[in-house]
């Protein structure tokens, strides 16, 4: 598991903004998401990441494959 995040302008409080998030690539294990910020006043872009999340295992208490279904649904919904 893996996360970034790159600043690219300020934020106030007080700013209203767009969290745009999707899942940009799949594997057996893990998935990457991706995420743009704008401010809503300007549309300016105020961040962009990602985060990498693996399968676990609660039961055996180590990562795990990802259901079949899940990764079925997510590549149908991102087209990927």
């Amino acid at each position: 598991v893996e996360s970034h995040v790159k600043y690219k302008a300020e934020v106030l409080l007080s700013d209203k903004l767009s969290i745009g998030i999707r899942i940009s690539e799949i594997k057996p294990i893990k998935f990457l998401i991706d995420y743009i910020i704008q401010r809503l006043s300007d549309e300016k872009l105020v961040a962009t990441g990602y985060t990498w999340m693996a399968g676990y295992s609660y039961k055996d208490k180590r990562v795990a494959k990802l259901p079949k279904q899940f990764i079925e649904k997510v590549k149908q919904f991102e087209e990927l």
